[in-house]
């Protein structure tokens, strides 16, 4: 009886061990476990069993894209968007979906552009260094039944934004656009 009662004191000394063993575990577990900020998915995903990933990682595990507000952005020089207003009427052709013409109003007109930034360091940047390409983003908000979210990531096209002046020479932009929504049945890479 006493060996008994040895060998259980013994195992009910090691019971803290374990459970703190366990609990670790389970933090462990739940340090594993990713949950998305909302609907979407995730694509470039470099995770395989095995790879420790850490909470500041020197490259993405993977992409998340959010669908769950979709939006369409074209970029264009400044000197083009002069008369845009949001609400302009613009119709796109994408380089995906050869023959259709997709239909939408100018959102926003995003008056900044990444030409404007420049890598920190401890040299005054030179003026070759301080160019940009001038490329202001406009947001389009899809019209009618089209849904954003069948459309490829970074899908590639034509848009055209018709303004209120110049109403006389939208008719250009409009024959243009119909001919490169037909040319990408016979030459895909025509329309950029």
């Amino acid at each position: 009886m006493k060996q008994a009662d040895t060998v259980l004191e013994i195992a009910g000394s090691n019971v803290p061990v374990v459970a703190a063993q366990l609990a670790e575990a389970r933090f462990n577990l739940a340090q594993c476990k990713m949950t998305a900020p909302s609907d979407g998915y995730v694509v470039n995903w470099q995770v395989q069993d095995g790879t420790m990933l850490v909470p500041m990682p020197t490259a993405a595990a993977g992409t998340f894209v959010d669908t769950t507000s979709i939006s369409v952005f074209a970029a264009f020089p400044q000197n083009y968007l002069a008369n845009v207003r949001p609400g302009d009427e613009v119709e796109m052709v994408l380089d995906a979906h050869p023959g259709a013409i997709f239909r939408g109003s100018v959102d926003t007109i995003i008056p900044a552009s990444g030409g404007g930034q420049l890598t920190p360091s401890g040299e005054i940047p030179g003026a070759a260094k301080a160019t940009s390409v001038g490329l202001f983003a406009v947001k389009i908000r899809f019209d009618g039944d089209t849904d954003p979210r069948a459309l490829s990531m970074g899908t590639g096209g034509t848009a055209a934004i018709y303004t209120a002046r110049g109403k006389p020479v939208h008719v250009i932009s409009k024959v243009t656009l119909r001919m490169k929504k037909w040319l990408l049945y016979v030459w895909p890479s025509a329309a950029g």
